[in-house]
């Protein structure tokens, strides 16, 4: 199958739409100079939304987030490029007089074309996710969304510690999350780990629950560490600071086989004391 290596930047396009106004995007499609074939792609649009609070893409279903699909047109659907070359293709997005309020998401996929012998041999072709659309319809925004979850573990028994957030949106439209995170060993205040630089937003989509979760790394394997972790969202922070006593189950196995010893020392002391 032709190498599918290749990239595709950006990601992501934010866009703040009127009503009956157009809007122009683009993504470039890279071949990578290490690519050992011709990649011929095709381009298409699909409605995006996600599914369960792990938001697992879905590009099939559709619902009134997803009308902007029908709204799109791509400067090409087809192309090819050889290693080392690269393609910007634009696409437009035409909102009608009618388009209602608030959030619309769409995603540009680009699937790699099997060569005529490949697909005689019914090799699957690849796709990828490469880009999605996120648009808000200016008129009656409805912003409701709330922080359900700051939680940070206090007792594990290996690392990394994994921190949690969950958050809702039951408004129109998507909303934006920044969430940072410290740590710091409690017995000499070193600093161990840091997200507060971050200049990261998270979407949450409209309509749905999403959880994050953080994996700390670079932790001592045994010791107390504090960790703090804020979260700014919809104008509401939450920020929450906890020791987190990081103890492997050998370690504990060992101070109950200890303290069980000290008892059975005592107790025998006891029943059985020294007679002079």
């Amino acid at each position: 199958m032709n190498d599918v290596s290749f990239s595709i930047r950006p990601v992501s396009n934010n866009f703040e739409i009127k009503a009956g106004e157009t809007a122009t995007g683009e993504i470039t499609i890279i071949n990578p100079d290490y690519a050992t074939d011709t990649l011929n792609y095709e381009i298409s649009t699909a409605p995006y939304s996600v599914v369960g609070e792990g938001y697992k893409a879905d590009l099939v279903s559709t619902n009134e987030f997803t009308e902007i699909v029908n709204w799109i047109t791509l400067s090409e659907t087809t192309g090819s490029l050889e290693p080392g070359e690269k393609k910007t293709v634009e696409y437009t997005i035409k909102v009608p007089e009618n388009a209602p309020s608030g959030g619309q998401y769409s995603a540009i996929l680009v699937n790699a074309i099997p060569k005529e012998s490949e697909a005689r041999a019914t090799i699957k072709s690849f796709y990828e996710i490469t880009h999605i659309v996120y648009a808000n319809i200016a008129g009656e925004t409805v912003h409701d969304a709330e922080i359900l979850k700051n939680d940070i573990p206090t007792l594990v028994t290996k690392v990394p510690v994994t921190t949690s957030v969950t958050l809702s949106n039951n408004g129109n439209t998507h909303e934006y999350a920044n969430i940072s995170i410290t740590a710091k060993n409690v017995l000499n205040g070193e600093e161990l780990y840091s997200e507060e630089n971050t200049t990261l937003s998270e979407i949450i989509m409209p309509n749905t629950t999403r959880l994050f979760k953080r994996d700390i790394t670079n932790l001592p394997a045994l010791g107390v560490v504090d960790i703090t972790q804020s979260v700014l969202y919809n104008d509401e922070v939450s920020t929450i600071t906890s020791h987190v006593f990081i103890c492997p189950i050998w370690f504990a196995l060992l101070v109950v086989v200890t303290l069980v010893a000290i008892i059975s020392a005592i107790v025998k002391a006891i029943k059985h004391p020294k007679t002079s």
